[in-house]
């Protein structure tokens, strides 16, 4: 594997000055310079410090202003981009679905210089809400990313066409369709679809403009402007009209409301000209009167390591297990260590995909048979309850499982009926030379049936038509014959269609009846061996390298066993 590769995208060290052209400061307050000149040496810190790292790792990297770098991104494994939000959606405007993206807040904002300068101006820095890392942290959050050890997030962004042409740009967190002038009305109509077709009526609108936003932006502008916050990782978009004129308007609801995934939403704009506004105010692509713009999510998403005030609580959980695992696999780590971190992982919600995701099953199975009886014990504890969330999930899902593998399955792991010994669901066919030889033919359609008289035995045997098996294709026979070669009786048992009929389908029901009783006792889902194998849930000699249905309660043979 080649090494990887990384690019710093970097915010220009011009944006902290602010001179006129004779090179004055346009402030007045000394305070102000003194602030800016801060704001821009603790950003140019902030970079060196981050080529440092790198420079210690053993990747291959580049670093470039957002100013230098126009194109889209490709050919590196990770973007970091070093500045505040306003980098990191610059460079999410620049990457495909395949990079992931790492934001650094060079110039957090800071608390007590807030405090002691709110009177004066705001002194307020960087926000970074995006931003997973800082200086204090990004040595030992590049090394997780590195090592595999942390996952990125992926964030739905937005899509825009004018006149059915696709803007190259994905909106990660809003856009703004107005008047050019802030001042001016703006005149434009909107209808939601859903696969090409209206879902809801049309919506003519004079007011300041148009905002949409992603889950991701619906905490920025739209929320300021009076909208509610989403869940981040929701894919769904959500718009409102800016400052609706009609006094009536403002009350309806369909000025402000909920883009799902499958729809879009369609805006004729009858305004002279317009500008879409894309994640604030740069880029801008410019609309005239008689345009069409579309929007939807049907737009590649970002892949982003979000900070921790952002993640889902499993999430967090993935990360943190995915933590402790390379300590509990570390042979040189200290009884106490070990110990601790097990107590941690039994106080945790570890649900089914965090098994998964991290493996952390087979990490503590190996603690089942460490030297400390402590350890041993709390191992063996977490195991009984992870193998508890397994049967749980297996049960929820249990109906969900299609058709095709229900059967398919079925055909591996026969019924519990058969298994213990009773009579198969379906009668079986037996050669008629040698009944305790099973036949070949697929269609089951013979049954031995023996006199009180032991010395005779009668075989019951019907020859169907090509049309009857179809229409019986498991119907019994109807004809008698001795076993005694010089005696052979036939007797036709002559039935009406509709008896037939009839009987045929009281057999298929009762069939059919035993089959969902014997399902639904064993609670059974289809699932590869390895993959459970993969959880350290159960002991490697308890499986085959065919494709089972664990059960529940215990499977028999070599069948794999969840207890």
């Amino acid at each position: 594997m080649g090494r990887r590769r990384v690019l710093l995208f970097l915010k220009s060290l011009d944006a902290y000055t602010f001179h006129q052209s004779n090179d004055v400061s346009r402030s007045t307050n000394p305070k102000v310079s003194r602030y800016l000149d801060d704001r821009r040496r603790v950003h140019k810190d902030a970079i060196e410090f981050c080529k440092s790292i790198l420079q210690r790792k053993l990747i291959d990297w580049d670093a470039t202003f957002r100013s230098n770098l126009p194109r889209p991104i490709h050919n590196v494994d990770l973007v970091v981009a070093v500045g505040g939000d306003g980098t990191l959606l610059q460079a999410s405007h620049l990457l495909n679905d395949s990079i992931p993206l790492l934001g650094v807040n060079s110039d957090p904002t800071q608390p007590q210089e807030v405090q002691e300068l709110g009177d004066e101006f705001d002194a307020s820095r960087s926000t970074g809400y995006l931003c997973a890392a800082t200086v204090k942290n990004f040595e030992q959050i590049l090394s997780n990313i590195l090592e595999g050890q942390t996952a990125p997030s992926e964030l739905s962004r937005m899509s825009i066409h004018v006149n059915s042409v696709p803007l190259s740009t994905y909106a990660l967190n809003d856009i703004l369709i107005a008047d050019p002038c802030p001042a001016s009305v703006s005149r434009f109509s909107f209808r939601i679809r859903k696969d090409c077709q209206s879902s809801l009526p049309l919506v003519n609108c004079r007011s300041s403009g148009l905002r949409i936003s992603t889950a991701t932006g619906s905490s920025a502008a739209m929320l300021s402007a009076g909208g509610f916050p989403m869940p981040i990782l929701s894919k769904d978009l959500q718009y409102m009209v800016r400052e609706p004129i009609s006094r009536e308007a403002a009350h309806l609801s369909s000025m402000h409301g909920i883009i799902k995934p499958e729809q879009s939403m369609d805006i004729d704009w009858y305004t002279k000209d317009g500008l879409i506004f894309i994640d604030g105010s740069h880029p801008v692509h410019p609309v005239q009167h008689g345009d069409t713009i579309q929007v939807s999510s049907h737009a590649p998403v970002l892949k982003i390591f979000l900070p921790n005030h952002l993640l889902p609580n499993e999430t967090k959980t993935i990360a943190e297990v995915s933590r402790i695992k390379p300590i509990l696999d570390d042979d040189k780590s200290e009884v106490g260590a070990v110990r601790a971190l097990l107590l941690k992982l039994k106080q945790m919600a570890v649900s089914m995909k965090v098994l998964e995701v991290t493996m952390i099953g087979k990490s503590v199975s190996i603690l089942q048979s460490h030297a400390s009886k402590d350890i041993r014990q709390t191992a063996r504890t977490l195991i009984r309850a992870w193998r508890l969330t397994v049967d749980e999930w297996m049960v929820v899902n249990d109906h969900s499982l299609p058709e095709e593998e229900c059967s398919e399955s079925n055909k591996i792991n026969p019924p519990i009926e058969k298994q213990q010994g009773r009579p198969p669901l379906v009668p079986r066919k037996f050669n008629i030379e040698n009944p305790k030889r099973r036949s070949t033919t697929p269609c089951a359609s013979l049954e031995t049936k023996k006199l009180q008289n032991p010395t005779k035995s009668i075989v019951l045997e019907k020859k169907l038509s090509v049309e009857e098996k179809r229409s019986y294709p498991c119907a019994s026979f109807e004809t008698k014959r001795l076993q005694n070669p010089r005696k052979s009786i036939v007797l036709d048992k002559k039935l009406s269609v509709e008896e037939k009929l009839e009987a045929s389908k009281r057999k298929l029901e009762e069939g059919y009846k035993e089959a969902h009783n014997a399902k639904r006792l064993r609670r059974t889902q289809v699932i590869e061996v390895g993959d459970v194998l993969r959880l350290g849930l159960v002991p490697k000699h308890q499986h085959s390298n065919r494709r089972m249905r664990p059960c529940v309660g215990l499977v028999r043979s070599n069948k794999l066993s969840v207890y």
